[in-house]
């Protein structure tokens, strides 16, 4: 069953409460893209970098997707910004 999960980035991690939680993204390899279009059309950048990133070694941890454009500053979604990132360990 898919989980998705929502966060923040944070300068110092904080304790979690209640059925919120509290953890950390770890350092390692990444394969990472800026994909420049509406959130729709974010499944095509996820297979491209997914298959840039079995090519050198195996996905390690889910990717997650940073939004670098807020849609109530930018109307138009051809012009969303959205860093999708695939962690890996390398071959």
């Amino acid at each position: 069953m898919l989980q998705p999960q929502v966060g923040f980035f944070l300068p110092k991690l904080i304790e979690g409460e209640g059925n919120i939680g509290a953890g950390e993204i770890p350092a390692t390899s990444a394969g990472v893209l800026i994909h420049e279009g509406p959130y729709s059309e974010l499944g095509n950048a996820h297979a491209v970098l997914r298959n840039w990133v079995e090519e050198r070694g195996h996905v390690e941890n889910p990717p997650y997707e940073v939004y670098l454009t807020d849609p109530r500053e930018v109307e138009d979604p051809k012009q969303y910004k959205t860093e999708v990132v695939w962690p890996y360990k390398a071959k």
